[in-house]
């Protein structure tokens, strides 16, 4: 038996998208039982004193409980900074207390700045969980040997995220436009994301100056919440851009594939990232990426005929990407087929072979 360690949605974030997925994949595969325990917020407007409360009773109610000592294998998944410290917890409980085997799954691009910024007790804490753990896994090739720099790891996998095919809408670019009352006539970029700093979005909002300067029929949909929303609004509204940005809020997690197939261009300006779902999702859809040179992202945009890579908090060159992208005719059966490798149940199966050999071993 497997427990996962980590977020559940909502909110949809990449952490609570992978574990939703990798569940339902891996208990609908029948050659596994995978629990969840679920950590994380359960809503952007809980204040971090609240969440912080939260989460200490849940990792006491963690230790405490007969049950969660059950398991062969821990799955604990997490990001960077405060997430990182909290998690490292439950490896050493899993290790230490239950005697379980132990995967370490990191998914957070701010990890290697995290960890050089920290002092000399947080790096400690960091290399001594990432040594106790009976491996890690990280989200690109590129992380690997990054992360064999900071710690002597017993093993090191690299696991990109995915997306599900079944989710996708059999219906044309139109008829999702006709259901979602958008525009014929207008080349819609969509992004798709957290409202917070580190997404890069008040770069993507810059950059949309100057392309409305160069062509008026572009409408840029922003879809998500955050901290960052009121702000992200009034910029739109200083720069007069009203008419050509919307920020629509959150949206479930299905319909987003409505928004995917209306759309011509994805736009994620991310200042780091690890491998982010939205964009194999995109991708999936048949979306052209336009994603920033950072983390995992230049991993899987290898080729100008899936996307192009920007510089990060560069919103002239992102505004140069996204007009070259409105102009380019993009085969979007070729995107679809590239983006078969990355589907759900690929990932599924590879993680139940990390299972058995961490049983085996």
């Amino acid at each position: 038996m497997v427990l996962m360690v980590g977020p559940l949605p909502p909110p949809y974030g990449g952490i609570a998208t992978f574990i939703e997925n990798a569940v339902h994949y891996l208990n609908g595969s029948g050659e596994v039982q995978v629990d969840v325990y679920r950590t994380g917020k359960r809503n952007w407007r809980i204040s971090n004193l609240l969440h912080g409360i939260f989460e200490i009773f849940l990792l006491l109610q963690f230790v405490f409980s007969r049950k969660m000592s059950r398991y062969d294998i821990y799955h604990i998944n997490t990001a960077s900074y405060l997430s990182f410290i909290r998690n490292s917890l439950y490896v050493w409980v899993c290790k230490r207390l239950f005697k379980g085997r132990v995967i370490l799954h990191i998914h957070g691009g701010e990890f290697l700045k995290f960890y050089y910024n920290s002092g000399e007790l947080v790096k400690s804490i960091v290399q001594s969980t990432l040594e106790i753990a009976d491996a890690v896994i990280v989200t690109s090739p590129s992380w690997v040997p990054k992360i064999k720099n900071v710690a002597n790891l017993k093993k090191i996998y690299y696991l990109f995220n995915g997306f599900d095919k079944k989710a996708l809408p059999c219906m044309n670019s139109k008829e999702c436009r006709r259901i979602l009352g958008l525009p014929f006539a207008k080349k819609i970029l969509l992004n798709v994301g957290i409202l917070i700093e580190v997404k890069g979005h008040k770069y993507l909002i810059n950059a949309m100056k100057e392309v409305i300067n160069a062509r008026t029929d572009v409408l840029c949909i922003i879809i998500g919440d955050g901290p960052l929303r009121k702000k992200l609004q009034q910029r739109v509204k200083e720069l007069e851009l009203s008419e050509y940005i919307k920020l629509v809020g959150p949206k479930p997690h299905n319909e987003i594939f409505l928004w995917m197939k209306a759309a011509d261009v994805f736009v994620l300006p991310s200042l780091n990232e690890g491998t982010p779902t939205v964009m194999f999702e995109a991708l999936g859809a048949g979306l052209p990426f336009i994603g920033t040179s950072v983390g995992g992202v230049p991993d899987i945009i290898t080729s100008d005929e899936y996307g192009l890579l920007v510089d990060p908090a560069n919103p002239k060159d992102l505004s140069s990407k996204i007009l070259f992208a409105l102009e380019k005719k993009w085969d979007k059966t070729k995107i679809m087929e590239y983006a078969e490798q990355f589907s759900w149940k690929r990932i599924a199966k590879y993680l139940i072979k990390l299972y058995e050999r961490m049983l085996t071993n």
